[in-house]
C-alpha cells in the first residue's frame, strides 16, 4: 500500500528533528556538521517535493529513488524523485555538497526504478542511464 504524503513528510520531519539533535552533539567536527546540514537540506527539499505533489509515482506508474553511498562500503541513503531529470539534478547537488567535506573519500550515486515488485538500476530505453542521458 503506497505511503499518503502527510506519512512521507512526517517521515522526513522526523528525520529532520534527529540531524538537528545530532548537530548539538559536541564531538562533531566542522565536517560532520555540514554533513548533517546537507542531509537537513535534502530533507526539506524532499518535502516540499512532497508538499508541491511532484514527489510521487512516474506518471507511467515506475517509483524512482535516487541512491548515495558515502565512503562505500557503507548503506546508501535514499531520495525519492518524481523523474529522471530532478534525479540528475538530486545527483549533482548532493555531489558538490559532498566535495565540500573533506571526509568524504569516495562516494557514489545512481538512479533507481521499482518495477516488478523488485529495484533496479534505471535506464532509458536506449539502455543509457542516468549520467548518460543527463551528464555535461
Amino acid at each position: 500500500m503506497a505511503m499518503t504524503k502527510e506519512e512521507i513528510i512526517e517521515i522526513y520531519e522526523e528525520r529532520i528533528r534527529i540531524l538537528q539533535g545530532q548537530l548539538d552533539d559536541p564531538e562533531n567536527d566542522a565536517d560532520d556538521i555540514r554533513h548533517f546540514e546537507a542531509q537537513i537540506r535534502e530533507a526539506q527539499y524532499i518535502i516540499s517535493r512532497v508538499e508541491a505533489g511532484t514527489a510521487r509515482w512516474s506518471p507511467d506508474g515506475r517509483k524512482l529513488e535516487v541512491w548515495n553511498i558515502i565512503n562505500p562500503p557503507r548503506e546508501p541513503d535514499y531520495y525519492p524523485v518524481p523523474n529522471p531529470r530532478e534525479g540528475h539534478e538530486l545527483i549533482c547537488r548532493l555531489a558538490d555538497d559532498q566535495l565540500t567535506m573533506d571526509w568524504i573519500v569516495s562516494n557514489a550515486f545512481g538512479l533507481e526504478v521499482f518495477e516488478e515488485g523488485k529495484w533496479s538500476e534505471w535506464y532509458n530505453e536506449d539502455g543509457e542511464d542516468v549520467d548518460q542521458v543527463f551528464g555535461e
